[in-house]
């Protein structure tokens, strides 16, 4: 039985292994946008280079944190079930989204018959800081309760599409308002952008089940 256990654990360092490598990529990006947006910066201005030397320092740590965390918390819960035979299935769902101007839409649906262990939510928005509509990414937990984040709109002079990173334990939608900042809205104006959600589930079952 502690074989089995220790190959289920390990079953799921691979797993979240693979999430650590696609946050890598992610992380990697932003820090290209960091780094270009510091090299067009005036070398006189050293306190302005300092900031966003120091930022990209905070982002590294900040997105390994959250790696190192979710991967202890996961495996933790998972060596003190009392089932013996353990497996984690990951759920990824992708989705662009062009919401009209002053409505909203659902874009994704948790579709995993059994509740996540943990869920990463990644968005972004395509809007400029001067277009007239902006999008708000809204998540609705499995209790009914509604987290809401503004995905910035790309700013000069680098104008990188920014990353909104959520870690969840559940959660039953994510929708996009996009909200205008005149009324009425302008006729034809959209918000765009990306939905990722990823879902790991854990599935157990006893030994003598199905015997």
């Amino acid at each position: 039985m502690k074989a089995r256990r220790k190959n289920d654990i390990n079953q799921v360092v691979r797993l979240l292994n693979t999430i650590n490598g696609q946050l890598i990529g992610i992380n990697t990006t932003m820090n290209n946008d960091l780094n270009n947006l510091s090299s067009v910066i005036s070398n006189d201005n050293s306190n302005l280079n300092a900031n966003v030397v120091n930022a990209i320092s905070s982002l590294n740590a900040s997105l390994s944190n959250r790696v190192t965390t979710s991967t202890n918390t996961v495996i933790s819960n998972m060596n003190n079930r009392s089932q013996s035979n353990c497996t984690v299935q990951q759920f990824n769902q992708s989705q662009g989204f062009s919401i009209p101007c002053g409505t909203s839409s659902t874009i994704i649906q948790q579709r995993a018959s059994t509740p996540p262990e943990r869920v990463f939510i990644i968005a972004s928005s395509s809007q400029l800081v001067t277009a007239p509509c902006q999008a708000i990414l809204a998540v609705t937990l499995q209790d009914g309760t509604i987290i809401e984040r503004e995905l910035p709109p790309r700013r000069p002079p680098s104008f990188f599409q920014e990353v909104i990173f959520l870690e969840l334990d559940n959660y039953a939608s994510v929708s996009i308002r996009c909200e205008s900042s005149v009324q009425p809205p302008p006729v034809g104006a959209v918000c765009n952008g990306f939905v990722e959600v990823r879902e790991f589930v854990c599935i157990c079952c006893s030994d003598n089940e199905g015997a």
